[in-house]
């Protein structure tokens, strides 16, 4: 897959990125936890494996969204409180983007950097509660951490199979 990046949308200033992606008639939209260096020129090393995560199960295209829109390299740089104002530009990004899409398949990859920052799991309780009305396919890479989180894909072999990922049992243990 080629990385023509056709689907950006950041913030002015550069720190805080939205959506990235290709387009296409079959996208595999990922959601991790935050973005790191990628912009719509240059890929990352995660962007790079979604890239391969995504042409290896037969899409023709990825949109990467994520729990938290702030670009840190390591997720412990996010911010220590949560920016309401950015999470609710995130969340309505990501719904615009899959009403477009009839039964998107949406792979969760955020590994346990999902535990880094308390508000990660609400920011995903947001997400989720906004999809709810969409017919979606809830995927993950091969078998959950041993803490019970989706795998983040830098620490998943490309032969990894994307599997069915119970979203509801998920989100039961969060209570």
């Amino acid at each position: 897959m080629e990385y023509a990046i056709s689907i950006y949308e950041a913030s002015s200033d550069g720190k805080n990125r939205f959506i990235l992606g290709t387009k296409g008639k079959n996208p595999l939209f990922v959601i991790g936890v935050n973005p790191s260096t990628a912009d719509d020129k240059v890929a990352d090393k995660t962007i790079t494996k979604v890239m391969g995560f995504a042409e290896k199960n037969n899409f023709d295209s990825f949109i990467m969204f994520n729990l938290y829109p702030q670009r840190a390299t390591r997720p412990n740089d996010l911010h220590i409180d949560k920016d309401d104002s950015l999470i609710e530009e995130n969340t309505k990004t990501i719904k615009s983007m899959l009403q477009k899409y009839s039964f998107p398949t949406i792979l969760v990859a955020w590994g346990n950097l999902i535990l880094e920052r308390k508000y990660l799991k609400e920011c995903f309780l947001k997400i989720y509660n906004e999809l709810q009305d969409n017919s979606i396919r809830w995927m993950k890479i091969g078998n959950l951490t041993n803490t019970k989180n989706p795998r983040h894909p830098l620490y998943a072999p490309y032969d990894a199979p994307l599997t069915e990922f119970e979203i509801k049992k998920y989100i039961e243990n969060f209570k």
